[in-house]
């Protein structure tokens, strides 16, 4: 395995501790279109305000992974997986405490901060025994918590506003904080800082981090605007967030199932493209005006991004199992889920079309892409 050394997942505990450390980070991109749509609703907030607002929480997560992958190998895990999860805690906090949009705006990009340092859960997964099944389980947790999400979080926002979003998300931060002591403690003294691994910009990294990239920015501008769709074209909130949360239940364990089932036993090429594939009929269908075609589009879109995102972060492990291909893989899609919600809210505001196209020309120049990186097995 270049650049790593493969170790046991190490039990239940430490599994959960990096699940729930993950799941503090990842699980607002399920929910990004809610926050939008709340942002809008609740605060009365401009549809371009909104997304920007989202787009710096999502850009502060950004910075977190960022900084997160040239630490990997030298700093202590678990105290990099304690910051990120204070950082979230904090930062939700303050954001439901403030009264004007300069001041939410810095705290979401406090909060986007933490959620982007819990990468670290990345590096851990990725030097485990077998990382499709580890970011599998990831995804399975964090989309049946966003789906809970969508039943409870609408409700709870009628009587409590932004903060019937920010309290189930802290809860789950300070889940992550009790299992900490669990955590893998580091990279440095199991994985040499000086011990040679693949440069991130070598050609077979660079191509890997460009399929995820190219895929998740196209996935994210539409995603962000799921909610505001439908809204448009008369459906109700509440059958919104119904739906996308019994779909995001179903479709999306269905694709993270997929990498707990099979591992990396399928290779990568076939997996990767069958799932961006799927996202080509899944943007396509958004264009239809039909309630059966905007739940076959929701749930082929969560089928299409959780089978991708497993299978694409198994083949960043199979690359470089130090797991700092990993780290950047998501410090990759944390950045086009940062620019997902500003550029889709503005493309979506020229009309629907335009927003359709250009997932859709992503997911073909995806495929391209995942075909030329699957090309050769790594060693």
């Amino acid at each position: 395995m270049a650049g790593g050394q493969r170790r046991d997942g190490g039990g239940i505990l430490p599994t959960a501790a990096m699940v729930s450390t993950g799941v503090s980070g990842s699980v607002i991109l399920a929910l990004l279109p809610l926050l939008v749509g709340l942002l809008v609703d609740r605060l009365a907030l401009p549809l371009a305000t909104a997304g920007d607002i989202a787009g710096l929480r999502m850009s502060g997560a950004t910075i977190g992974c960022l900084l997160i992958v040239p630490l990997t190998r030298r700093v202590d895990w678990r105290l990099i997986a304690g910051g990120s999860l204070v950082a979230i805690l904090i930062g939700n906090a303050m954001s439901m405490l403030v009264h004007d949009v300069e001041s939410l705006a810095f705290w979401q990009g406090v909060v986007g901060l933490g959620e982007g340092a819990t990468a670290i859960n990345g590096a851990a997964l990725a030097s485990s025994h077998n990382p499709d099944r580890g970011f599998g389980v990831l995804g399975c947790v964090s989309l049946s918590l966003g789906s809970i999400g969508y039943f409870i979080c609408p409700r709870l926002a009628e009587s409590y506003g932004l903060a019937g979003l920010i309290v189930p998300m802290m809860l789950v931060a300070t889940i992550g904080l009790l299992l900490l002591r669990w955590f893998p403690p580091s990279g440095r003294g199991e994985i040499d800082p000086d011990m040679p691994a693949p440069g991130l910009l070598d050609g077979r990294s660079l191509l890997g981090l460009l399929t995820m990239g190219v895929f998740f920015l196209g996935l994210a501008t539409i995603w962000s605007c799921v909610e505001r769709v439908g809204v448009w074209r008369g459906y109700s909130q509440v059958d919104i967030g119904q739906a996308v949360g019994t779909l995001n239940l179903i479709f999306g364990l269905a694709g993270a199932g997929l990498a707990v089932v099979f591992g990396n036993r399928l290779g990568h090429r076939f997996p990767v493209v069958a799932a961006m594939g799927l996202s080509l009929l899944s943007f396509s269908l958004f264009g239809i005006q039909s309630w059966f075609c905007y739940l076959t589009a929701i749930a082929l879109t969560f089928l299409a991004w959780m089978a991708a995102f497993s299978f694409i972060m198994g083949l960043l492990a199979e690359i470089d199992g130090s797991g700092r291909l990993a780290v950047a893989g998501l410090v990759v899609q944390t950045g086009c889920f940062a620019a997902g919600p500003a550029l889709g809210t503005r493309l979506l505001g020229t009309g629907l079309f335009g927003l359709q196209l250009f997932a859709i020309a992503c997911s073909v120049g995806a495929i391209g892409l995942a075909i030329v990186v699957t090309a050769r097995r790594y060693p």
